[in-house]
């Protein structure tokens, strides 16, 4: 490699770490005060004093893990079991939740990174879940155990027509409005809609969808309860046979964060680095380095543009001597203190 192509990569490698900024917010860290400063007349042509940039909020995402989930009064929801990693990219489709309560696919379920405030985690570990009150009318989801065990499978394919997400912001549900070849209009539910719309991303208007599923009604007519969706020869399947959501099953679709510590980071001349694990952007809610271990340092790499090869690997297309130079995220080099 020559000094002028390595020169080259080092600055990009380390611009790209700067760009945190100035040092970041430790979760239980409350914000500096503004200076204060000195009275200035008011003239009336001034230019719009710009926002402050506020630096992200960065911490070691496996701290994440085995977090204890409560509601809002304090009652216990589950602890948080593993972040799922869109495929697409390093945000963050979902917390895969672990129960207190044992049931169908181990006592798991999935909700999105935006449904917690991470903010309230202090120097403990425990989050909040936000439950915002769904709009009136709108279909929730509930127990369909008793639907799938006395209907028929249904099945509707046709064009999008428009998407209705159904509890704002959080958009576990959403009903599609299909209009078949037969000009009929039909209303199908997908659940959890957080994380199929990441599978199946041309889910949107004027596009095609197939649908298997139960039957009901609600206050504005027929539903259809989709157990499978397929599109683009695509199909994922939601619910099991009783219509219970198979939040395991479509977990797997998607990376796993408990899984990055101990994988490897391949050079461009072939040298391996192990991974020791991964830095979240809680703000942005998406991973924003790797911690990789560089001759006993652990240093970080700048995770967007690192892509894993079928054996999970993480590509670099840089020599090994570069790593070398990348900030060591033990002293709070450019990062900040990390908790």
């Amino acid at each position: 490699m020559t000094a002028l192509r390595r020169n080259a990569a080092c600055s990009l490698l380390l611009g790209a770490v700067a760009c945190a900024g100035p040092r970041p917010l430790a979760l239980d860290e409350p914000a500096p005060a503004a200076p204060e400063r000195p009275a200035v007349a008011e003239h009336p042509e001034a230019a719009p004093r710009p926002p402050d940039v506020v630096p992200p909020r960065l911490v070691r995402g496996e701290r994440l893990l085995a977090s204890v989930i409560e509601t809002p009064d304090g009652a216990p929801r589950g602890t948080v079991d593993d972040l799922l990693i869109a495929p697409s990219g390093r945000e963050i489709a979902g917390v895969l939740v672990a129960r207190p309560d044992a049931g169908d696919e181990g006592g798991r379920s999935i909700l999105p990174f935006a449904a917690l405030d991470w903010t309230s985690m202090g120097s403990g570990t425990a989050v909040v879940v936000l439950a915002p009150e769904p709009e009136e009318g709108s279909v929730q989801s509930g127990d369909y155990t008793d639907l799938f065990d006395a209907r028929s499978v249904s099945s509707i394919t046709g064009e999008i027509v428009e998407l209705e997400s159904q509890d704002p912001p959080v958009g576990h549900s959403l009903v599609l409005k299909v209009r078949d070849e037969g000009n009929l209009l039909h209303r199908i539910l997908v659940e959890p809609a957080n994380l199929v719309v990441r599978c199946l991303t041309t889910l949107s208007t004027g596009r095609t969808v197939a649908a298997q599923g139960m039957l009901t009604r609600d206050t504005t007519g027929k539903l259809l309860i989709a157990s499978k969706v397929t599109q683009d020869g695509t199909t994922l399947t939601l619910r099991n046979p009783s219509g219970a959501i198979r939040w395991e099953a479509i977990a797997r679709l998607f990376q796993s964060a408990r899984g990055i510590p101990g994988t490897a980071v391949v050079t461009e001349d072939g040298v391996s680095f192990r991974v020791n694990g991964w830095i979240l952007d809680v703000d942005a809610g998406a991973a924003a380095y790797l911690c990789i271990d560089v001759d006993g340092v652990d240093r970080v790499l700048p995770w967007p543009g690192v892509p894993l090869d079928p054996e999970g690997r993480w590509r670099i297309a840089l020599e090994s001597s570069v790593l070398g130079l990348l900030p060591d995220v033990s002293s709070g080099e450019s990062l900040g203190d990390l908790p």
